[in-house]
């Protein structure tokens, strides 16, 4: 989540390098509602306009702290379409690459190292390679719910909101982390706006829809890769049909379990989450070592106790664990697949 003053700042300052780099005035003329309600699908951040010469236009903005992958610039320009006016991505850096895939997917945008693309009537521009001050993840990295550790404990957070009001000594099993974690990432959930106490004294989370996005982004690039991935070949491509996994203490993510979930997806790779060492899964299925392998093995982040999956569902894992997993393979059959799986079972 970006708080609304954070979100202005970020606007002008983009506003101000974009005027420096081209000589177009840009205005914040009405910035996002303090009162909006995170629930409504016609939330925006603000409006800006654009004045050059004799052009003048006005655009709706949504704003995104970091953006890193394909899949989010495609959720940020399926938002900004639903308006009637043309939409403009606000955000702190866009690659080079990145900024190659807004342009091929009509979503304008501005950042705050001075890139930016707008191509509308009488005002086309297109500013890419302007590098930020600093790595555009390291403020994320400061708050301790988008660390690692904290990543586990959001997590457990998710699968059972109960645990925000257990001891820490149960939260930190739950997420397999220490009880000095749990209590800074607590803090800093309260301080970021993400976890409030109600009338009852009892904690509970807030923002979750901000909440739920940003793990999404941070979970490939801060905890899946810790996850000690080992790729295998089976010898039939479709044992994973009648696999029972949680036999051996295993569950199923990506698109194995957006399949079981929707019945919508065709796997093309399978991901188990195991706890504890996978041997007796690699004997019951015969599986192969293969690093071009399309199954992947990686190990569970959570207590064996946390619940997962929706039942009848229960040898796979959270939806949102499958949703992040889907969106990080950054294909169009699993993009889908992610907003089908977060419209039934996130929203």
């Amino acid at each position: 989540m970006i708080e609304l003053a954070e979100a202005e700042n970020l606007i002008r300052v983009a506003l101000r390098n974009f005027e420096e780099q081209t000589g177009f005035a840009g205005n914040l003329i009405a910035p996002g509602d303090a009162r909006r309600d995170e629930q409504k699908p016609d939330r925006h951040d603000a409006w800006v306009e654009i004045i050059g010469g004799d052009t003048r236009n006005a655009f709706v903005v949504e704003v995104k702290k970091t953006i890193g992958r394909v899949w989010a610039l495609e959720d940020v320009q399926r938002r900004l379409k639903a308006y009637p006016a043309p939409g403009l991505l606000f955000t702190r850096y866009v690659s080079p690459a990145l900024a190659r895939q807004c342009k091929d997917l009509g979503l304008q945008f501005m950042d705050t190292a001075g890139n930016a693309y707008i191509n509308e009537p009488g005002m086309f521009i297109q500013i890419t390679g302007q590098r930020p001050a600093v790595d555009p993840w390291e403020e994320t990295a400061t708050f301790k719910g988008f660390t690692p550790a904290g990543l586990k404990i959001l997590y457990a957070f998710i699968c059972d909101e109960a645990l925000l009001n257990a001891p820490f000594r149960e939260i930190a099993k739950a997420a397999k982390v220490g009880l000095g974690t749990v209590a800074e990432t607590i803090r800093d959930l309260r301080r970021q706006g993400f976890a409030v106490v109600d009338e009852q004294l009892k904690s509970r989370l807030f923002n979750t829809r901000r909440l739920r996005e940003t793990w999404i982004e941070s979970y490939p690039i801060r905890l899946r890769r810790k996850l000690q991935g080992r790729r295998f070949t089976a010898p039939d491509p479709e044992w994973w049909k009648e696999a029972r996994p949680r036999d051996q203490g295993a569950y199923w993510g990506s698109e194995v379990a957006a399949a079981k979930l929707t019945g919508y997806l065709l796997p093309q790779t399978c991901t188990l989450y195991t706890h504890g060492d996978p041997k007796a899964l690699i004997l019951r299925y015969r599986l192969r070592p293969d690093p071009m392998g399309t199954i992947e093995v990686l190990q569970a982040f959570w207590d064996p106790a946390l619940p997962q999956g929706p039942a009848p569902n229960e040898d796979v894992v959270h939806p949102l664990l499958v949703e992040a997993d889907l969106k990080a393979i950054d294909d169009p059959r699993t993009n889908e697949t992610a907003r089908m799986i977060h419209e039934k079972f996130i929203q």
